[in-house]
Formats: C-alpha cells, sequence, structure tokens
C-alpha cells in the first residue's frame, strides 16, 4: 500500500475518532486523562503520524518478486 494512502486513512481515522470521542461525558472527573481526553489525545497523535505520512510519504513500492505473494498466503494460513 502507498504510504500517502496509509496516511489519508490515518487521517481519516483520528477524525472519526475525534468525532466519536467528543461526546462522551463521564459522571464525575477522576483522573486528568478521562474517558474523553484519552481518545481526543489518540486521535490528535494518529492525525499527526497521518499527516506525515500525507505529505512527505515514504519510499517507492516495489512489487513482490514472482511467487512470493503464495508464499505469504501459505504461511499465513499455517500460522491461523
Amino acid at each position: 500500500m502507498n504510504d500517502r494512502i496509509l496516511g489519508i486513512a490515518a487521517l481519516l481515522l483520528a477524525a472519526f475518532m475525534t468525532w466519536a470521542g467528543w461526546g462522551i461525558e463521564a459522571p464525575f472527573a477522576y483522573e486528568p486523562v478521562g474517558p474523553r481526553a484519552f481518545p481526543l489525545l489518540l486521535a490528535l497523535i494518529i492525525g499527526l503520524c497521518g499527516l506525515r505520512l500525507a505529505y512527505k510519504g515514504g519510499n517507492p513500492v516495489e512489487p513482490n518478486p514472482a511467487g512470493a505473494n503464495g508464499r505469504i498466503a501459505l504461511m499465513v494460513a499455517f500460522a491461523a
């Protein structure tokens, strides 16, 4: 997968986490990083990493050599 596509997907995930975490309300505050702040902080970190990937990109994508996909599928099937 291209690194820029992964960065855009991370930005979308961060936006969803922010939207979902914004409405969380605790009955009382018992810690500084409570049920609302934790997903928002996590979304911020994921969003910053996704922004870096989407902006800078990464290494060029190289196709697998012939037969590598079959060996990878065989290893995954064996591990399952």
